[in-house]
């Protein structure tokens, strides 16, 4: 996931039409779970929306949504701290409409297929299991021509 993550972010920067970072899938885990150490390492947010997308290819559940924005809040909060002329900003969750993975071993490619449509402005829903087998192969193949 992140070797593709990685390249879509790449993608982007080199149009130059959007500036996204890519970070490591475990410290993102880590920051939304609650367990993300300052000075570890850093996040560079561009909060011009000021607002985080959850996506859950299972779906979300009311209890996942509230951990999410509040660990994301602690997160930023102490980021606030390092960097006082990040200002404050008053965080919002946004869940767009997205398909749900029919099976129990595809959310790493429904994570990719969410990331690379919302890069590209595309809709989130109607992805079926077809669809996700051949991003599978698209993933790899893509993959492969970058190493």
């Amino acid at each position: 996931m992140d070797a593709y993550i990685s390249h879509l972010s790449q993608v982007e920067n080199d149009k130059g039409t959007i500036k996204v970072r890519h970070e490591l899938v475990s410290t993102t885990n880590n920051i939304l779970n609650g367990q993300y150490v300052p000075g570890r390492n850093e996040t560079i947010v561009e909060p011009q929306l000021q607002r985080i997308i959850f996506l859950n290819p299972l779906g979300e559940t009311n209890l996942q949504e509230r951990m999410v924005l509040s660990n994301w809040r602690k997160y930023t909060r102490q980021l606030e701290m390092l960097h006082p002329e990040y200002g404050q900003i008053n965080w919002t969750l946004h869940i767009p409409d997205h398909s749900k993975q029919q099976d129990g071993s595809s959310c790493g490619i429904y994570c990719l297929m969410f990331a690379e449509k919302h890069l590209q402005g595309s809709s989130l829903e109607g992805i079926t299991q077809a669809e996700a087998n051949w991003e599978r192969k698209k993933v790899a193949n893509t993959l492969m021509k970058t190493l």
